[in-house]
């Protein structure tokens, strides 16, 4: 039997990063326990967005028009969810990179990658929000 088949599977820690005989199926397993936790973020933060935008939007449009029509947010959302979770993918496959005689570094990672989602959704409302200031 091969040395994969008989490994002992690694304590898997919501907040701490793994040992450095971690298994990359161990590492696969610690981003998917994360994964429920980075798309509430996400989805509470492409929902905040688009409520910023529509609020912002308001005085731009005519009475009883919307600023984004229904169905373009509901296309607006499912990009989204599938542009956040395809990043989300490189983040198990940076850690196994990554990994070292320290161990393994999701909790960093993670960290990053969920910072950097939320600039990423928030950012064309920032720059529709700081055009709107400027012109007037």
């Amino acid at each position: 039997m091969s040395n994969q088949l008989k490994r002992t599977p690694v304590k898997i820690s919501l907040f701490k990063p793994m040992s450095a005989d971690a298994h990359y199926m161990d590492i696969m397993a610690w981003w998917e326990l994360h994964r429920v936790p980075y798309n509430m973020i996400a989805m509470i933060t492409t929902f905040a967005t688009i409520f910023v935008f529509e609020f912002l939007a308001v005085d731009m449009v005519k009475p009883g028009e919307d600023a984004i029509e229904p169905i373009m947010m509901f296309v607006l959302f499912v990009v989204a969810a599938l542009g956040w979770n395809l990043c989300y993918c490189l983040g198990p496959a940076l850690d196994a990179l990554l990994k070292n005689k320290d161990g393994t570094h999701g909790p960093q990672l993670w960290t990053i990658g969920t910072v950097f989602s939320i600039v990423v959704l928030v950012a064309p409302v920032s720059a529709f929000a700081l055009a709107k200031h400027c012109l007037h």
